[in-house]
């Protein structure tokens, strides 16, 4: 699929390496990538006016679980689906999301409850490549958009 509009992505991870890894192998299929490392970086990004993004990938292993609830006692697991969660609440943001992550088995299903626009991916099985077409996929307009006419 050829796209003419340039595609731009937050990249949410707390391990810079790898998010590099991912952004270089997504800047060569035409996709620009903003690294966000961990959640300060991330509610900064979330808050920006106008959102620059149209699709944001989010880790969900990252430590800063307590800044985002600190009255519970969360695990680090659950990072990626809590920034989810106030992505859409808090900052009202509705472009899609991806959620990557070696630790799927560790995620909180509830913490995603009734969600749209977002899909899960395990990092060892999901190559640049792979996330490329996912995120073209993600963004093509549906029948129902304006976007679509």
């Amino acid at each position: 699929m050829r796209r003419s509009e340039p595609v731009s992505i937050l990249f949410v991870d707390d391990e810079p390496e790898q998010a590099r890894t991912y952004a270089a192998g997504l800047e060569l299929r035409g996709i620009e990538a903003r690294i966000a490392a961990g959640v300060k970086e991330a509610r900064e990004e979330f808050g920006r006016n106008p959102f620059p993004y149209q699709l944001v990938v989010l880790d969900l292993w990252m430590p800063g679980a307590q800044d985002l609830q600190p009255d519970r006692n969360i695990q680090g697991f659950q990072t990626g689906a809590l920034l989810f969660q106030e992505f859409r609440g808090k900052f009202r943001r509705q472009e899609p999301v991806i959620i990557l992550s070696s630790v799927m088995e560790k995620l909180d299903a509830k913490l995603l409850q009734g969600a749209e626009r977002v899909e899960l991916y395990d990092k060892g099985e999901t190559r640049p490549s792979d996330l490329a077409r996912i995120i073209f996929r993600m963004l093509e307009p549906h029948p129902a958009s304006p976007q679509a006419s």
